[in-house]
């Protein structure tokens, strides 16, 4: 992935320069005039740009609207007579020839949307207005009933029989995460990957072996990237703490000196929806973490979004930022305690990706 663009404010000041108004700015150079805004630094940033009034009538502002084909774009367009509009009341007045801004969906429309699809995961992604609205009237499970259920619960006859269409447990898991996560959970996989080739053979972890391979590292990074193993058998015991505590620590052993990622995820019970969201020095190894603690407590999770950074304190500093601008909500999931949203601020949580891509 290319690296980021990054403006800095003296960067923003020259940019502002080239323009005689602040429309002429946004219009000309719309990534600096947003970076300027996110940053609060506009009237900064823009004092060299004489101020422009116009006194807005009625008249002036009906004119002005009837160029516009939605609101949309007389907002998008023309702010400064939109927001006068809105103030003035005037707005549905001045507004009714043009087309409707949001759809209103009625619970029939949001079945038909749901019907082109096979699962919730698809759905979302494909239609996600439909499915927060849906979400939003607590009609989720009705528009969604013809789908294929997002959690199975696996008897272990349905295990043997899923694992025996695979030749490894490298295709198993790559295949059928979810029967493959179950099986090992239940510890099953020697019992059903037998026919397989070359099984691997599954250390039993003793606390006094964790300790011993935990001794090796000086940090928990390092541990976890030196010995998968032995790190998933204390997490998976709660000992993690207990084993590490003489090591050096990160923040929940992110490196910010190492490349990182954000990772945004959706966490869906039969009950509840969130998007969850978290940092990585490797997220694949993070997210398949994640994956057996939600399966642990009846979510099914699914990955959204992960966007890399070159510089993992940026990773850091935009997690950070989420952290304290978004509605967290309390997931109840070890990882998502702190880093979580509703369902239905899942844009608020994309504006601000999007803005910190500026």
């Amino acid at each position: 992935m290319d690296k980021r663009f990054k403006w800095t404010d003296e960067m923003l000041c020259a940019a502002a320069l080239l323009f005689d108004t602040r429309t002429a700015f946004k219009k000309g150079n719309n990534k600096a005039y947003r970076a300027a805004q996110s940053r609060g630094i506009l009237d900064k940033v823009c004092a060299s740009i004489k101020p422009q009034y116009t006194y807005w009538t009625d008249e002036m502002i009906a004119e002005e609207a009837d160029k516009y084909q939605t609101r949309t774009e007389f907002a998008k367009n023309s702010s400064s007579a939109y927001s006068i509009a809105h103030s003035r009341n005037i707005i549905d007045k001045v507004c009714q020839h043009m087309k409707p801004l949001m759809l209103t969906w009625s619970d029939e429309m949001l079945f038909a949307a749901a019907v082109e699809f096979k699962t919730r995961s698809e759905f979302r992604s494909k239609n996600n207005k439909a499915y927060q609205i849906a979400v939003k009237r607590g009609i989720i499970d009705k528009v969604c009933a013809h789908m294929d259920y997002q959690i199975t619960y696996w008897t272990d006859e349905m295990l043997v029989c899923a694992a025996k269409n695979y030749s490894t447990r490298g295709e198993f898991q790559k295949g059928s995460i979810k029967a493959y996560n179950v099986a090992h959970n239940r510890w099953l996989l020697n019992i059903i990957c037998s026919h397989m080739k070359n099984p691997p053979l599954m250390t039993e972890w003793t606390n006094e072996m964790i300790f011993e391979a935990a001794t090796k590292y000086n940090t928990r990074w390092e541990f976890q990237k030196g010995d998968q193993a032995a790190y998933f058998a204390a997490f998976r015991r709660g000992i993690v703490d207990q084993i590490c505590i003489n090591m050096e620590r990160g923040v929940t052993g992110f490196n910010p000196d190492e490349p990182g990622s954000v990772y945004v995820v959706a966490l869906d019970s039969i009950t509840k929806s969130y998007i969850g969201f978290g940092i990585s020095n490797d997220s694949k190894y993070r997210l398949n973490q994640h994956v057996l603690n939600a399966s642990k407590h009846g979510f099914s999770l699914a990955v959204l979004k992960v966007v890399e950074f070159e510089n993992g304190k940026d990773a850091a500093d935009l997690e950070l930022k989420l952290k304290r601008n978004l509605p967290i909500v309390d997931t109840g999931l070890a990882g998502f305690r702190t880093e979580a949203v509703l369902a239905s601020d899942h844009n608020k949580l994309e504006d601000m990706l999007y803005d910190n891509s500026i």
